[in-house]
């Protein structure tokens, strides 16, 4: 690598408003240009996100699923290190743009911790969303020497604090959007923002609605969105009377900044959990307590970003969220302590700086430029916590709540678990056909 500049591709197949892309374009836009040469490179198809990197006169080819395009795209590739973002399963595209473009380094950001038996022995770095996946799917529960994090190790989503500021509301603002949802001011508005997709939604949190209401008549619960096939169950159940409030998915980042500062509480329910959750960070970036659900069958990464007792709180069950929501409730002291410990974490551990670092590090190791023994000194989170984590997971995993055992609450919610799985399986298949519901 003669080059002053490390040439660096990083690959996505789509660069649209998820998680996995949002990070992407945070490391085009804030590695630093005087130490990188970055081209995005767009395998399938582009999306919202193009745009901004456009007019930020970052490099951003895009492909349309094919290798030929790749080729015409690239017709003379000379790369120090490809570096993808996938899910970690094989792909052939993948395979056939590595054997093309040639890379000196290979490196993957693995963000479901999946395996790829052809293209993973390949690379030269694998980069992890949480402590958990590395140690629990990657390392499957058995301890592993310090220097096995030179080839696997975890780097968190930076956050951009400082670009979130510039969407700050007054609180005469916040009250007015509050108002005109139809929320007072001495009223509590629990929310959560996501997508349209069964598979990032978790049916928790609806399980347990008739169960929060009980707990104060002041309680409201905003949700930027919800899955299409939960409208009519919401309105078959009358929740639409005003306790319930649905908005439509958004990918404007002012419009989401506005949503988070209309929420008293937060609340992330999700059936496959999280790698790690941009919406967590984002609503600890403005200051919110937060219920997470704990999910140990699937990704369990939010534990790792919301703190039980310190951040928020960690639940299991429809009694245990029922119980956290009702201590935030009842006791204002939590909820201001929590938000303002979530800012500092967010901003001490997921901050741009702490991200971006992590990431030049690893291509300032693959490019031989730091010593192996400098780089166990300066990764985050470091070998010792990602090692110490491992002892502690299984303790964690079964996190909840403290609450009263409430049989009928729980039954409620298995019976309402394969409903929707069931539901979402034939929808997916073809079989069942959603009718435009409006709340």
């Amino acid at each position: 690598m003669t080059s002053n500049k490390i040439k660096i591709v990083i690959a996505t197949n789509i660069f649209d408003i998820g998680g996995a892309e949002r990070t992407v374009q945070t490391l085009a836009l804030y590695l630093d240009k005087s130490k990188f040469d970055v081209t995005v490179l767009c395998l399938e198809r582009g999306g919202s996100r193009v745009k901004l990197l456009e007019e930020k006169g970052v490099r951003i080819l895009i492909g349309n699923g094919t290798l030929e395009k790749i080729k015409e795209l690239m017709p003379n590739p000379d790369i120090d290190i490809l570096h993808f973002h996938r899910s970690g399963q094989f792909e052939q595209l993948h395979q056939a743009a590595t054997d093309y473009l040639r890379p000196k380094k290979l490196m993957e950001t693995n963000v479901f911790a999946f395996s790829d038996p052809n293209l993973g022995p390949k690379f030269d770095l694998q980069i992890f969303k949480s402590m958990m996946m590395v140690s629990e799917r990657i390392w499957q529960g058995k301890q592993a020497e310090q220097n096995k994090c030179l080839k696997q190790r975890v780097i968190y989503n930076p956050v951009t604090i400082s670009y979130f500021q510039q969407f700050q509301i007054s609180p005469e603002r916040r009250q007015a959007l509050r108002e005109a949802v139809g929320v007072k001011s001495d009223e509590i508005l629990l929310g959560r923002i996501g997508r349209n997709d069964p598979v990032k939604w978790g049916d928790l949190v609806l399980s347990a609605l008739p169960d929060i209401f009980k707990i104060n008549n002041k309680i409201k619960i905003l949700f930027r969105t919800i899955p299409a096939s939960r409208l009519n169950w919401l309105k078959k159940h009358h929740f639409f009377d005003g306790r319930v409030i649905v908005l439509p998915e958004s990918s404007l980042e002012q419009e989401i900044a506005e949503t988070y500062q209309m929420l008293d509480i937060y609340i992330h329910t999700s059936r496959r959990g999280e790698a790690f959750g941009n919406s967590l960070n984002e609503a600890m970036v403005w200051s919110l307590p937060i219920v997470v659900e704990n999910t140990p069958h699937w990704d369990n990464g939010q534990l790792e970003q919301v703190e039980n007792g310190k951040t928020g709180w960690v639940v299991h069950s429809v009694g245990g969220l029922t119980a956290a929501i009702a201590d935030l409730a009842g006791k204002p002291q939590h909820v201001e302590a929590f938000g303002k410990a979530g800012r500092e974490k967010v901003e001490k551990s997921f901050g741009l700086p702490v991200g971006i670092r992590q990431y030049e590090l690893a291509y300032e190791q693959l490019a031989g430029i730091v010593p192996s023994s400098e780089v166990l000194k300066q990764i985050f989170p470091s070998a010792e916590m990602l090692l110490e984590y491992g002892k502690q997971y299984q303790k964690l995993s079964r996190l909840d709540f403290s609450h009263s055992q409430n049989i009928s609450s729980e039954l409620r919610r298995k019976v309402l678990y394969w409903y929707w799985r069931v539901l979402d399986s034939l929808i997916s298949r073809g079989f069942v056909k959603l009718k435009k519901q409006v709340p």
